[in-house]
């Protein structure tokens, strides 16, 4: 169970009214956060993983603070092209996570399992935005 399949009808009770899709993409995103700050502080502690790692999550948290920022500069009127832009955003979070498992950065066991589990988690909860913002970005560009 994603917390990404909850949002909706957690805002919903809470305001009386289903959030916007930038809305959910936001709050999820908060969430994504510190799961690569959680990497980062995995890898560090062992030197043969830390150097191509931190670039990977280095990547991630810039990508994360591009998606913030293109949200909130278009929360009030987000287009086709604010939709395809997250999309982009988001893939290449979900991508740069998904490398740390497939390109060998880490070379340690322990530390792979504990950053599996957390990229797996993490690429759940993009899935669901990037889902969200297809279908709105359908319904934009109509």
């Amino acid at each position: 169970m994603s917390f990404f399949s909850k949002i909706g009808g957690f805002f919903s009770k809470l305001f009386g009214k289903a959030p916007s899709a930038l809305q959910i993409a936001s709050t999820t995103l908060t969430l994504v956060a510190p799961a690569a700050e959680e990497i980062y502080a995995l890898v560090t502690k062992d030197p043969q993983d830390a150097a191509e790692a931190q670039n990977v999550v280095a990547e991630v948290q810039a990508d994360l603070a591009a998606a913030s920022t293109l949200i909130a500069q278009s929360h009030a009127n987000p287009t086709a092209d604010t939709y395809q832009k997250l999309d982009a955003i988001i893939g290449s979070v979900k991508s740069n996570l998904q490398s740390l498992l497939t390109a060998g950065h880490i070379k340690n066991p322990d530390t792979l399992n504990k950053v599996t589990t957390i990229v797996n988690l993490a690429c759940g909860e993009l899935d669901g935005i990037l889902t969200l913002l297809e279908q709105n970005k359908k319904a934009a560009a109509a």
